[in-house]
């Protein structure tokens, strides 16, 4: 899935303690700003995705890429993969499988 194809993109960047005293604010106040032009991608906060050891946290939804221990270099990596709808692997899915499918059912239901 990639932004031509159509598809809505959630960008979910996770607010709980760990992450934010990680960057997660920062990392989603500079998401907002990459993508404040693009209707068909909205960035939204998390209240905690439950993988705090491996802080700060974000989500791609429906994609289902899950970016764990997210440094703010990283960010031009996901912007990119965003734009081309692939997943920047060495970020990508290190969390529990657990906790991932967890989660993604929530997303799956709806709960943001």
């Amino acid at each position: 899935m990639n932004l031509e194809d159509g598809t809505r993109t959630l960008i979910l960047v996770c607010q709980n303690v760990d992450c934010k005293s990680k960057g997660a604010g920062e990392l989603m106040r500079r998401l907002e700003e990459a993508f404040k032009n693009r209707p068909e991608v909205e960035v939204r906060s998390y209240m905690c995705f439950g993988t705090c050891q491996q802080a700060p946290n974000v989500v791609l939804y429906p994609q289902r890429h899950w970016y764990s221990e997210v440094k703010l270099s990283d960010l031009s990596d996901i912007i990119e993969g965003i734009q081309q709808g692939k997943p920047v692997e060495r970020i990508c899915n290190k969390v529990d499988s657990g906790a991932r499918e967890l989660i993604y059912a929530l997303l799956d239901a709806g709960i943001y």
